[in-house]
């Protein structure tokens, strides 16, 4: 369920910016969960979806 919700929140990330791992948690309201988020987009490779991890950098 978490990944799904940062899968759908990276697909919104528009061409040409970024967004960090803590500010996806902030938005999703959940802290301290940033791990997570570079977990679920490691795993975004194997799913179905188009997800453009490349715009979400570790800072």
């Amino acid at each position: 369920m978490f990944f799904l919700k940062v899968y759908n929140l990276v697909k919104h990330v528009s061409y040409g910016r970024v967004t960090t791992y803590s500010a996806i948690v902030r938005y999703l309201g959940s802290s301290g969960a940033a791990r997570t988020v570079g977990w679920s987009l490691n795993a975004s490779h194997q799913t179905q979806w188009d997800i453009p991890e490349h715009r979400v950098v570790n800072y």
